[in-house]
């Protein structure tokens, strides 16, 4: 299989990443969670939660039939690249959101631990295998979409060959 580039990959994230903080904009705003930010030097508890809550699902209410059908975000249809277990399938959304979003998300919410894991996540991308620390604990790996598969995405044709 093709792997991804790393730039692709990047610039992928990058476009997911302002998806994302566009989706829960609104809310920090109405919570006004900049200003209360700036003043305590800390973000509120609970409007942050909804933010971010509210913010996940309507991501992936935007990205689930992409994620579902051709392992894509977005930002990885995109650049043509796509997101698939590491014997080369695509995984099932529940699979996606369970495997790959949630440990990481999860486990960047613990002090200290957490920091370092958002900065250690990306690093292991430049590593032979182009896997960063969230492929690793999902099982999972971005490919060239296009390169692969000639049929781009259609599962049942692609199945077929």
């Amino acid at each position: 299989m093709v792997l991804a580039s790393r730039w692709d990959r990047l610039w992928a994230s990058l476009i997911d990443s302002l998806i994302g903080f566009l989706l829960g904009l609104p809310l920090m705003l109405y919570f006004d969670i900049f200003t209360i930010v700036k003043e305590t030097g800390t973000a509120p508890l609970i409007p942050t939660l909804i933010t971010a809550v509210v913010s996940w699902l309507l991501f992936f209410l935007l990205n689930g039939a992409l994620l579902k059908k051709y392992g894509q975000t977005i930002g990885k249809k995109a650049f043509g690249i796509s997101i698939v277990s590491d014997n080369g399938t695509i995984l099932t959304l529940p699979a996606v959101i369970l495997k790959r979003f949630l440990p990481v998300v999860l486990a960047s919410h613990i002090p200290v631990v957490g920091r370092l894991l958002v900065l250690l996540d990306p690093l292991f991308i430049f590593k032979k295998d182009k896997k960063c620390l969230h492929d690793h604990i999902a099982g999972t790996k971005v490919i060239n979409f296009n390169a692969n598969n000639p049929l781009k995405g259609d599962r049942e044709k692609a199945a077929a060959l």
